[in-house]
């Protein structure tokens, strides 16, 4: 109501008041009594027009502060008429004036002038005041700058001290250095696996060389991500992701074809001390059998 009283008081003294004067407001449900509550009868058959709703507003609305009676011939309070000349637009046609439409309008205390501010033609300068959610929409939408958007967040070197600072870090150093799987307790192993972790990977001033540098100088084969490329290429200068992935993926299998190969060498060679254990029956002495001990 409120919001619709100002919306109407453009131009006209007291046009748009919802209370009597500064003293004589609604009290609620009292002051209210049934108004709004009781249905008025629909005459669908009828001619005629509304009378107190019109294209020019509430025409039985008062032009002076406290009137209760019709206006007579100055029924200018129209509250949410956007083509009319006390209307929100100042007379302008909704059509033609897409601002208040687009974003939200402000009207100064004690004055009938509403300032419409328009979403789409938004700038930095003229958020300051605006209501919450839109100031929030507007950063939302601006504050981003393409090259945040769009660039590569390329990680950091993780440092010695990064590594031995994190407990995830130290969890799993534990588990492969000791073969452990149970959780350690922190208090009484975590200094000391901080120096292991110095001694294993040098001291802070050459890991980054023992580390990711190498990792640096890194090449892989073309090929598996440019068919006919025989040449290599160092890692690091691979920054698309699926030209990593198709690389993981080769050398994952060339290692899982390694260690098949090497399991079927270990398993032949068991073939073959089986079979010589089983052709020894008798031995020269009470020894264990050997090639050298067998008749």
């Amino acid at each position: 109501m409120t919001i619709a009283a100002q919306s109407g008081n453009n131009g006209q003294s007291n046009i748009g008041f919802i209370a009597k004067d500064n003293t004589n407001t609604i009290a609620t449900v009292e002051g209210l009594g049934a108004c709004g509550l009781n249905r008025e009868a629909i005459d669908g058959t009828g001619s005629g027009k509304q009378t107190l709703v019109t294209e020019a507003g509430f025409a039985a609305l008062g032009t002076s502060k406290g009137s209760t009676g019709a206006a007579a011939s100055t029924p200018k309070c129209a509250l949410f008429d956007a083509d009319n000349s006390g209307g929100m637009e100042n007379g302008a046609q909704t059509a033609d004036n897409l601002a208040y439409a687009a974003g939200y309008l402000t009207v100064t205390a004690n004055s009938a002038t509403a300032t419409y501010t328009d979403l789409t033609g938004w700038s930095a300068t003229n958020t300051k005041n605006a209501p919450e959610p839109y100031t929030k929409l507007y950063h939302a939408v601006n504050d981003p700058s393409a090259a945040e958007l769009y660039a590569e967040d390329r990680p950091t070197d993780l440092t010695l001290t990064d590594i031995q600072e994190s407990a995830q870090a130290r969890r799993l150093y534990h588990m492969l250095t000791t073969g452990e799987t149970t959780e350690y307790k922190e208090t009484d192993a975590g200094a000391a696996i901080k120096s292991a972790m110095e001694q294993t990977y040098g001291d802070a001033s050459k890991f980054k060389s023992q580390t990711w540098e190498q990792i640096g100088r890194a090449e892989v084969y073309k090929d598996p991500y440019a068919s006919g490329r025989k040449e290599d290429t160092q890692l690091s200068t691979i920054s698309d992701i699926n030209t990593l992935r198709v690389s993981l993926a080769y050398y994952t299998e060339k290692s899982q074809a390694v260690a098949v190969k090497r399991i079927e060498r270990l398993q032949q060679k068991l073939k073959a001390d089986q079979s010589l254990q089983k052709s020894c029956d008798t031995y020269k002495t009470n020894q264990t059998c050997t090639k050298a001990n067998c008749r």
